[in-house]
Protein backbone atom coordinates (compact mmCIF):
# COMPACT_ATOMS: atom_id res chain seq x y z
CA UNK A 1 0.00 0.00 0.00
CA UNK A 2 0.84 3.51 -0.51
CA UNK A 3 0.59 6.70 1.38
CA UNK A 4 1.75 9.73 0.49
CA UNK A 5 1.37 13.03 2.41
CA UNK A 6 -0.85 15.72 0.67
CA UNK A 7 2.42 17.65 -0.24
CA UNK A 8 4.50 15.19 -1.21
CA UNK A 9 6.23 16.35 -4.72
CA UNK A 10 5.54 13.58 -6.58
CA UNK A 11 1.89 12.24 -7.31
CA UNK A 12 1.31 8.52 -6.83
CA UNK A 13 0.78 7.70 -10.22
CA UNK A 14 4.17 8.66 -10.95
CA UNK A 15 5.78 6.55 -8.44
CA UNK A 16 3.47 3.65 -9.29
CA UNK A 17 4.91 3.90 -13.04
CA UNK A 18 8.52 3.67 -11.87
CA UNK A 19 7.97 0.96 -9.76
CA UNK A 20 6.17 -0.99 -12.66
CA UNK A 21 9.09 -0.06 -14.64
CA UNK A 22 11.78 -1.22 -12.01
CA UNK A 23 10.06 -4.91 -12.08
CA UNK A 24 7.05 -4.49 -9.72
CA UNK A 25 4.32 -6.86 -10.74
CA UNK A 26 1.23 -4.01 -11.71
CA UNK A 27 -1.66 -3.43 -9.58
CA UNK A 28 0.23 -5.09 -6.43
CA UNK A 29 0.07 -1.75 -4.98
CA UNK A 30 -2.47 0.00 -3.62
CA UNK A 31 -3.08 3.46 -2.88
CA UNK A 32 -4.53 4.74 0.10
CA UNK A 33 -5.29 8.28 1.31
CA UNK A 34 -3.26 9.70 4.34
CA UNK A 35 -6.49 9.98 6.30
CA UNK A 36 -6.64 6.29 6.81
CA UNK A 37 -3.40 5.40 7.10
CA UNK A 38 -3.95 5.87 11.42
CA UNK A 39 -6.57 3.21 11.57
CA UNK A 40 -4.36 1.18 8.84
CA UNK A 41 -1.66 0.50 11.01
CA UNK A 42 -3.74 -0.13 13.87
CA UNK A 43 -4.79 -3.21 11.93
CA UNK A 44 -3.28 -6.95 13.65
CA UNK A 45 -3.11 -8.31 10.02
CA UNK A 46 -0.40 -5.78 8.98
CA UNK A 47 2.77 -7.38 9.56
CA UNK A 48 5.34 -4.65 7.95
CA UNK A 49 5.59 -0.94 7.45
CA UNK A 50 8.40 0.95 4.96
CA UNK A 51 8.44 4.62 5.77
CA UNK A 52 10.33 7.35 4.04
CA UNK A 53 10.67 10.83 5.78
CA UNK A 54 12.11 12.35 9.23
CA UNK A 55 13.46 10.73 12.00
CA UNK A 56 10.18 12.14 14.63
CA UNK A 57 7.65 10.74 12.20
CA UNK A 58 9.61 7.69 12.41
CA UNK A 59 9.55 7.47 15.92
CA UNK A 60 6.20 8.90 16.37
CA UNK A 61 5.28 5.24 14.10
CA UNK A 62 7.19 3.33 15.60
CA UNK A 63 5.43 4.15 18.91
CA UNK A 64 2.12 3.79 17.61
CA UNK A 65 3.60 0.28 16.18
CA UNK A 66 4.32 -0.59 19.93
CA UNK A 67 1.23 0.48 21.09
CA UNK A 68 -1.08 -1.58 19.19
CA UNK A 69 -2.62 -5.29 20.14
CA UNK A 70 -1.48 -8.32 18.61
CA UNK A 71 1.20 -9.36 16.56
CA UNK A 72 4.36 -7.35 16.22
CA UNK A 73 4.92 -5.40 13.45
CA UNK A 74 8.39 -4.82 10.79
CA UNK A 75 9.32 -1.18 10.82
CA UNK A 76 11.63 -0.22 8.14
CA UNK A 77 12.72 3.70 7.79
CA UNK A 78 14.66 5.66 5.21
CA UNK A 79 15.67 8.91 6.58
CA UNK A 80 18.62 9.62 4.43
CA UNK A 81 16.14 10.75 1.66
CA UNK A 82 19.41 12.13 -0.39
CA UNK A 83 21.04 9.05 -0.48
CA UNK A 84 18.66 6.27 0.00
CA UNK A 85 21.31 3.63 2.32
CA UNK A 86 18.27 1.54 3.60
CA UNK A 87 16.16 2.10 0.50
CA UNK A 88 18.92 1.45 -1.97
CA UNK A 89 20.45 -1.56 -0.44
CA UNK A 90 20.47 -5.44 -1.95
CA UNK A 91 19.46 -6.27 1.20
CA UNK A 92 16.37 -3.99 1.60
CA UNK A 93 13.70 -6.92 0.83
CA UNK A 94 14.57 -8.96 3.49
CA UNK A 95 14.28 -6.28 6.18
CA UNK A 96 10.52 -7.50 6.04
CA UNK A 97 11.65 -11.17 6.43
CA UNK A 98 9.58 -12.03 9.77
CA UNK A 99 10.63 -15.34 11.65
CA UNK A 100 8.40 -17.93 14.35
CA UNK A 101 9.81 -18.78 16.87
CA UNK A 102 8.69 -22.46 18.35
CA UNK A 103 9.11 -23.39 22.08
CA UNK A 104 8.81 -26.37 24.07
CA UNK A 105 8.11 -26.32 27.67
CA UNK A 106 10.07 -29.16 29.24
CA UNK A 107 9.39 -28.81 32.52
CA UNK A 108 6.72 -31.76 32.48
CA UNK A 109 9.83 -34.52 31.73
CA UNK A 110 11.80 -32.91 34.65
CA UNK A 111 13.98 -30.45 31.82
CA UNK A 112 15.51 -33.49 30.37
CA UNK A 113 15.06 -32.35 26.63
CA UNK A 114 15.76 -36.15 25.56
CA UNK A 115 13.09 -37.62 26.66
CA UNK A 116 10.70 -35.26 24.57
CA UNK A 117 12.90 -35.58 21.11
CA UNK A 118 12.26 -39.56 22.19
CA UNK A 119 8.38 -39.04 21.64
CA UNK A 120 8.72 -36.71 18.87
CA UNK A 121 7.70 -38.98 16.20
CA UNK A 122 9.75 -37.13 13.98
CA UNK A 123 12.16 -39.49 11.35
CA UNK A 124 15.59 -38.40 10.38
Amino acid sequence: MLCLSPDHPLKTTTILSQLEQAGCVANVLSVIEDTDFDSLIQSEEIAAVAYSGSAELALSLARQLAARNGQLAQLVVETDLDNLPVIGSTSYCLRFITERTRTINITAVGGNATLLELGCGEND
